[in-house]
């Protein structure tokens, strides 16, 4: 997918969720990655490096399946636990800041 495609989709994800009330929640499938790796890291056996790249101080994002889009956590001890892992997600995003804020998540086989 090239660039302008990711930026159509998180165009996209940001305005179905700009309701200037209360955001709705929405929920995805993808890869809890680390912004260093970010979509790079969307893929099985990426835990112990998300990990290790958390450890050094990189926060956790998310990355969507399909268009890659990489959304960063806003409340990011929230995944902690599924760093590197293929996740089913709900959540509403910030469409100033492009930031997730988690509400549940589950791993996926």
């Amino acid at each position: 997918m090239n660039r302008s495609q990711t930026l159509c989709v998180m165009l996209g994800m940001a305005g179905l969720l700009a309701a200037p009330a209360r955001a709705a929640t929405h929920a995805w499938k993808g890869y809890i990655s680390d912004s260093h790796c970010n979509a790079a890291g969307a893929k099985p056996g990426h835990v112990a490096c998300a990990r290790a790249c958390v450890r050094k101080g990189y926060a956790p994002v998310f990355v969507a399946d399909g268009s890659h889009a990489v959304l960063a956590i806003a409340n990011p001890r929230r995944v902690l636990p599924d760093l590197g892992w293929h996740v089913w997600i709900s959540g509403t995003v910030n469409a100033a800041t492009h930031t997730l804020r988690v509400q549940r998540i589950r791993r996926l086989p």
